[in-house]
């Protein structure tokens, strides 16, 4: 005795190899981009809310591009303005990993997953007692 199977089957699509996995971190905080348009703000519906004062409502946006392999930065009008790497940011500038960002009195730095770096696991070191 044998099992059939009666249906309509689908090919579901991988996941793009080429998607970009990027983030911001300040301190212990971690705001993770998604691909496309992030805004960055006070107003609670941006993709990185920095709830303080020094940031504008709608103060800058940070476009991921993985088909083009690039994340640009650019503000939005912003009071305070935005910096790249301590530079006031007038027009469009790309990102690289590890570049810092400051929106207002906010400092975040920009990561960018490397599967290279992924692979290299730092061991620590344990006192014995």
């Amino acid at each position: 005795m044998g099992y059939a199977f009666c249906g309509v089957t689908t090919s579901v699509p991988a996941a793009r190899r080429g998607t970009l996995r990027c983030w911001l971190t300040e301190g212990n905080k971690t705001y993770r981009l998604v691909e496309g348009e992030n805004t960055v703000g006070r107003d609670p519906e941006c993709h990185v809310w920095l709830n303080t004062t020094s940031v504008s409502r709608h103060h800058a946006r940070i476009n991921v591009d993985s088909g083009n392999g690039r994340i640009s930065l650019e503000d939005l009008g912003s009071k305070n303005g935005t910096l790249h790497k301590g530079t006031l940011v007038e027009s469009p500038v790309t990102l690289a990993d590890g570049d810092a960002l400051g929106f207002g009195s906010v400092e975040l730095i920009l990561h960018v997953w490397s599967a290279e770096r992924a692979s290299e696991t730092k061991r620590i070191t344990r006192k014995r007692r």
